[in-house]
């Protein structure tokens, strides 16, 4: 109850409500903000404003008032830091956003028309009702698009659409279907074009994705969304995803994927967690960004991330972070303990080592002798352990026509090839990266008995603790090579594939939280492994292939209601004997049924609250054999069994939902 209460504070005081800049040019609004103390010239004539800002019992309130000309781009921006403030601008007419800050986070409160007129001054004013006491700002805003319910209301937008905001254009949804068929689609998921770092127009690199039979593509230039909206933008075979990089060389780079608006740079750490919250209840994705490279290395400590990038260019080829480059805020260490004999692992009375380092970015930093990548692999190690949900994705980082893309490559399992499709993927958690579109494939799924039935649970899903499970690892494309499935970050198994299909299985039954992923590695071709590390200080391991965790939890499954006692019903055929025709028609009859409301009990579909889903198979009607499958999400052609005999639900079946109580 205390780790769930800190969680709630910690959401609270992290998540609140965010404000988004925009300019009438969206592909630039990063840029056309200027302090207000701007320089005039002496002929010019100079007008002021006056900022005022309180909260109903007269505290003065930090914050800031952005100022938008109603005739141009240009906006101005005065800073109160508090309470009050006054500088000169420009006359003109202009549209006031006012900002208050709480716990770091700029909230927009209110918009007004003001007029400043030549050696006048003109007044913002705000006594903001909302907030203090016991209600943070964050509880006046429904949706999560950081604006004021009520300054929606007033001003015409949606306050239950994270999308829909005063002052702001949403982009233009641009999910096409391109596939209706489920299965694993790769892609490319950082590259930058002309508008970033990159020398290739939008459509040069789009021809280049097509060319490389990818499936999808995500142009990620710095701070901008230009890309998305160039007339080259498009595609009959490529899934293109809107995206950005978004930070800075100072605290790290993310990608941000879907948004439906532009996502603006964070004045703040509670800033920056609280842009990732709205990019998600958009519908999107933030992922860290290679979080170990050397000269950007993430410090921004923020939480709840979708995924993180595992892997970035070659997998040995980029020095990584060391301690020393990190802040020393982030060097932090926890307190010495006393230090244990290596004999007979007792304490050693006045022996003390020092304490561990606490943030992921610095563990990883702290390891010698890895590349950056491999670095990284222990900063998300470290993250999963901590319990944070997040799916490893990868990228080639192209900027030119000579870095291929998808290499290394990106595989989203989606229920179809589109925007949507993908991002849902990404969200599920159900990806693995690879070397390249020829490289290593690798699955992790587990197969759990439960209540006489076959629970299926694919990557980014969950499986109870203390129930007995069987975990599948399955490799193609690695003869040869070796597959390791770790436990928290270290492997329990680790075996060289003496065919190019390769199926492991294991049944295990965790007794606390645990983290299992998999992954294929080869010795790396260095000319005197002896000395590897003294030669190159990036590790003797080559990585081909990751694989996304599945969680072990401590879930309680919450039963449905009791039925009522129905009348006895004679004993439903042998199924196994009819034909199959006969089969399906009796599935899609209890499908019915269920539709009905008659059997709900039979069916179930464990879906933890805020955690990625379970999805139940061989559910069957009482007294009879008749299996319905709940998800059909599953690739073929990476199982090799068959759990039970599968129908495809009617449209019409009413699935009923069971969450149960998580349990921390």
């Amino acid at each position: 109850m205390q780790v769930t209460a800190f969680r709630t504070w910690l959401f609270l005081a992290t998540f609140s409500v965010l404000y988004h800049i925009s300019s009438v040019s969206q592909a630039s609004h990063l840029d056309v903000c200027a302090a207000l103390t701007v320089s005039i010239g002496q002929n010019t004539p100079t007008s002021q404003v006056h900022a005022d800002l309180s909260d109903v019992v007269g505290r003065p309130l930090p914050g800031k008032v952005m100022l938008r000309k109603k005739d141009g781009d240009q906006a101005y921006l005065l800073k109160v830091s508090d309470g009050a403030a006054v500088a000169s601008c420009p006359p003109g007419e202009y549209a006031a956003y006012t900002y208050v800050y709480e716990r770091g986070v700029p909230v927009l409160v209110d918009i007004r028309d003001i007029s400043v007129e030549a050696n006048g001054m003109a007044s913002v004013p705000l006594t903001l009702t909302e907030g203090g006491g016991q209600r943070p700002l964050i509880s006046f805003d429904a949706d999560f698009d950081l604006v004021l319910d009520r300054t929606e209301e007033e001003h015409g937008t949606d306050r239950f659409d994270a999308a829909s905001m005063p002052g702001v254009t949403p982009l233009p949804d641009q999910n096409v279907v391109l596939k209706q068929a489920a299965g694993w689609y790769k892609g490319e998921l950082h590259a930058h074009s002309s508008y970033g770092e990159g020398t290739e127009t939008v459509a040069e690199l789009v021809r280049r994705a097509e060319k490389a039979r990818l499936d999808f593509l995500a142009i990620t230039d710095l701070n901008t969304m230009a890309a998305c909206q160039d007339p080259g933008f498009k595609s009959t075979s490529v899934v293109l995803i809107p995206a950005m990089k978004w930070g800075d060389t100072i605290r790290g780079y993310a990608l941000i994927y879907g948004p439906r608006t532009i996502p603006e740079r964070a004045d703040t750490f509670a800033h920056g967690q609280a842009i990732m919250r709205r990019v998600q209840t958009q519908g999107g994705i933030f992922a860290i960004a290679h979080p170990c490279f050397r000269d950007a290395p993430w410090q921004w400590g923020l939480e709840y991330a979708n995924a993180i990038e595992v892997w970035c260019r070659d997998w040995r080829s980029m020095p990584g972070v060391q301690l020393t480059d990190l802040d020393e805020d982030l060097q932090v260490r926890g307190e010495k303990r006393l230090e244990r004999d290596p004999k007979t692992a007792l304490k050693v009375p006045g022996k003390y080592v020092e304490g561990k380092l606490v943030y992921p970015i610095a563990q990883a930093a702290a390891t010698t002798h890895l590349a950056a990548n491999a670095k990284s692999e222990i900063f998300w190690d470290a993250h999963l352990s901590s319990g944070m949900r997040v799916s490893p994705i990868a990228g080639s980082m192209s900027s030119a026509s000579t870095v291929k893309l998808g290499q290394p490559v990106t595989y989203v399992y989606a229920t179809e090839k589109s925007l949507k499709g993908i991002l849902r993927g990404l969200r599920q958690g159900r990806t693995f990266v690879s070397s390249g579109p020829d490289g290593p494939t690798v699955d992790l799924y587990a197969n759990v008995k439960l209540n006489n039935r076959t629970i299926f649970v694919p990557m980014g899903g969950m499986i109870p603790i203390g129930t007995e499970a069987r975990l599948v690892v399955s490799v193609r494309n690695a003869k040869g090579k070796k597959v390791q499935i770790f436990a928290d970050g270290q492997p329990i198994i680790s075996k060289t594939m003496s065919s190019k299909k390769y199926d492991r299985r294991i049944d295990i039954m965790p007794d606390r939280f645990t983290v299992f992923r998999a992954r294929v590695v080869e010795q790396a071709s260095i000319a005197n492994p002896s000395t590897a590390f003294e030669e190159t200080g990036l590790g003797t391991l080559t990585v081909l292939a990751l694989s996304s965790p599945i969680y072990a939890e401590n879930i309680a499954l919450t039963p449905p209601e009791p039925a009522a006692p129905e009348p006895a019903e004679p004993p439903a055929p042998d199924l196994a004997s009819l034909p199959v025709e006969e089969r399906v028609k009796k599935a899609m009859e209890a499908v019915e049924r269920i539709a009905e409301g008659k059997e709900e009990k039979d069916w179930i579909s464990i879906e933890p609250e805020g955690l990625p889903p379970i999805y139940a198979t061989g559910v069957r009607t009482k007294g009879g054999k008749v299996s319905v499958t709940m998800d059909h999400s599953r690739p073929p052609q990476f199982f090799q069994e068959s759990l039970d005999e599968e129908f495809l639900p009617s449209p019409k079946a009413n699935i009923q939902e069971i969450r149960p109580t998580l349990i921390r």
